[in-house]
C-alpha cells in the first residue's frame, strides 16, 4: 500500500477476503444504512462504526505482518480521556 499513496489509509487487503462473506452482500448492508436519514442516527457517525465493527470482526483474519493494528474505539476514548479533561 505506500507505493500507491491515495491507498495509504485503505482497509488491509485481506480484510474480507477470509470473511466468507460476498461483495454484494456488503454493499447492499452499507445501501440499506445509506437510506435511513441521518438525522434518525443515536450514533454521530453510524458508518464510521459499521466500518470499526467489520475491521474488528474481520481484521482477525488480516495479515498483521505489516505492523497495522486495529484499535476499539473503546480503547482509543479511554486512552484519549486522560488528555481531555
Amino acid at each position: 500500500m505506500e507505493s500507491e499513496p491515495k491507498l495509504k489509509n485503505a482497509p488491509p487487503s485481506a480484510l474480507f477476503i477470509n470473511s466468507g462473506t460476498e461483495d454484494n452482500v456488503i454493499k447492499q448492508v452499507m445501501d440499506e444504512i445509506d437510506k435511513i436519514p441521518h438525522k434518525k442516527f443515536k450514533e454521530k457517525d453510524l458508518i464510521g462504526r459499521v466500518y470499526e465493527y467489520f475491521l474488528q470482526t474481520f481484521a482477525i483474519n488480516a495479515n498483521k505482518e505489516d505492523g497495522e493494528f486495529y484499535t476499539p474505539q473503546s480503547i482509543v476514548e479511554l486512552i484519549a480521556a486522560p488528555s481531555s479533561a
